[in-house]
C-alpha cells in the first residue's frame, strides 16, 4: 500500500492529540489514570479472558473434539461468574471515575 506510512503516522498523531486533549481537559493525572484503569484495565483483566475462553471452549465442543463434560460446564460457570464480576466492577469503577472527573472539571 502506497499510503501505509502516511496512514500510520496520521494515526499516531491522532492518538497523541487525543491524549493531549484528555490531559488538558483533566488537569489531575490521578483522575485520568483512574478513567483509563476503569475502562481498560478491568475489562482486560476480567472480561476479555472469560469471553475468549468461552468462545474457545464452545468451538471445541461444536467441532466434536471434546465431550462437554461436567468439568467443562464447571469451567464455563466460573467464566460466566468472573465475566459478571468484571462487568459489575467495570461499571462501578467507571461510574466512580467519571464522577471524580466531572467534579474536578466543574
Amino acid at each position: 500500500d502506497r499510503f501505509y506510512l502516511l496512514k500510520y503516522i496520521s494515526l499516531r498523531v491522532l492518538i497523541v492529540l487525543a491524549t493531549l486533549g484528555a490531559a488538558l481537559a483533566i488537569p489531575e493525572f490521578d483522575i485520568f489514570s483512574s478513567l483509563i484503569g476503569a475502562f481498560c484495565s478491568t475489562p482486560l483483566a476480567y472480561v476479555f479472558p472469560c469471553i475468549l475462553h468461552l468462545l474457545l471452549v464452545r468451538r471445541r465442543v461444536l467441532c466434536g473434539a471434546v465431550a462437554f463434560e461436567w468439568r467443562q460446564k464447571g469451567l464455563a460457570l466460573v467464566d460466566v461468574l468472573l465475566l459478571l464480576f468484571g462487568l459489575v466492577a467495570t461499571a462501578v469503577n467507571g461510574a466512580i471515575a467519571v464522577a471524580q472527573a466531572v467534579k474536578v472539571v466543574i
